[in-house]
């Protein structure tokens, strides 16, 4: 596209990437904390002249209290961020995932894909109830 480009204010065009962060959240802070503030950053200051942006989506901001009451909302609120990484929706959303020696939470149970979004995209996942993540 071009005219101003809304991510970048300039004129020409330009492309905003959406990049989901996945870790553990209690043992690699440090970590997201330099790839938020310190290598987004950079990167977005070299790709500046070429019009693309690296927004950062990391849920340590972005899980509500109620939502992780519940197994079903913590998974909606993920995925469909994880769906919003997307340029396109026939295309592989962008993620970085940080892996380290600790397991996260593992969640007993998925949530049918009708209870998404876009629904479509998560075809994927299995649709049996009997279904478990161990």
């Amino acid at each position: 596209s071009s005219g101003i480009n809304q991510s970048t204010g300039r004129s020409g065009p330009g492309h905003e990437i959406r990049l989901f962060l996945s870790s553990t959240f209690v043992d690699t802070h440090a970590e997201r904390d330099r790839i938020v503030k310190n290598v987004i950053p950079e990167v977005n200051r070299k790709m500046a002249p070429s019009f693309i942006r690296i927004i950062p989506v990391d849920l340590r901001w972005g899980v509500l209290a109620e939502e992780s009451k519940s197994c079903f909302e913590i998974q909606k609120t993920c995925l469909n961020q994880v769906d919003n990484c997307r340029l396109d929706p026939k295309q592989t959303p962008w993620f970085l995932a940080l892996r380290t020696e600790r397991y996260g939470w593992v969640q007993g149970e998925m949530m049918p894909s009708e209870g998404f979004e876009r629904p479509q995209l998560f075809d994927w996942m299995p649709h049996s109830p009997e279904y478990m993540i161990r």
